[in-house]
């Protein structure tokens, strides 16, 4: 809605929670933008997960030892009831939800459309999967981080926040779109009977890092670990690497005679 914004925008940092939001030209083409986010400059912020969501997740979030479900995601999706979100999904073509879907019927898992449990079940799940949306961007993601589960990402152009902060693979998942199969479920179920000091240490770490997107302060001082230090922390790096102006030509002074 800003005529001509890349090129008014060009000198300018730009915060945004998609890096590749969606364009379109008109009812029924839409695309992912490619350059509307310049890595170099921008910064990708998370979003605000209100605070009555945030309290619920983190009031129904269990004990890691007793949570019984291996994963689990509820949402809306191209099949929906709603013809205006079925149609907001399939003109650009998102898939990965109806292949979890598919998924449905194994044993342990929650997977649907929305839910007015939702909480609940993320707070009894050890993977949470974070599907894209009709863009490349879930909110899914820090949603999983405050009910204390790990986030399984299926998005595979999308671009985190404040990945110079923290590590996104010491307390994630990512897995490719294509593979939203039966492999998804084998993998996450061979990680916890396996490897459960890796789910550990991935559980672990959604705990410690979740104060860097949580914009109420509810478990720790927002000075030292906030969306507002990372945020501030990121402008400063990128005002840094910005080019500086020409400097401007001198001015010769004109002495009356």
């Amino acid at each position: 809605q800003l005529p001509r914004w890349r090129r008014q925008l060009a000198n300018s940092i730009v915060l945004a929670v998609e890096s590749r939001p969606i364009e379109c030209s008109g009812p029924d083409l839409c695309w992912h933008c490619a350059d509307c986010f310049q890595t170099w400059k921008d910064l990708v912020v998370p979003p605000v997960t209100p605070l009555t969501i945030t309290r619920s997740l983190l009031a129904y979030s269990r004990p890691v030892k007793d949570r019984t479900l291996v994963m689990s995601w509820h949402g809306q999706h191209a099949n929906a009831s709603d013809p205006e979100v079925r149609r907001a999904y399939r003109i650009t073509n998102e898939t990965v939800r109806l292949s979890l879907l598919e998924l449905a019927g194994l044993p342990n898992v929650s997977l649907g459309g929305p839910t007015g449990q939702y909480a609940l079940i993320l707070g009894n799940t050890q993977f949470c999967i974070c599907p894209k949306g009709a863009s490349s961007y879930t909110s899914r993601v820090f949603e999983a981080l405050f009910a204390g589960c790990v986030p399984v990402i299926l998005s595979d152009d999308v671009r985190l926040p404040f990945d110079s902060i923290v590590d996104w693979a010491s307390f994630s998942i990512r897995w490719p779109m294509a593979r939203a199969t039966r492999d998804l479920y084998d993998y996450l179920l061979d990680l916890l009977q396996n490897r459960p000091e890796y789910v550990l240490s991935l559980q672990v770490q959604v705990a410690q890092v979740r104060c860097w997107f949580d914009y109420f302060g509810l478990e720790q001082d927002p000075l030292i670990c906030s969306p507002y230090a990372a945020i501030l922390q990121g402008l400063a790096t990128r005002k840094a690497s910005m080019p500086r102006p020409l400097q401007p030509f001198a001015t010769h002074a004109v002495v009356g005679t």
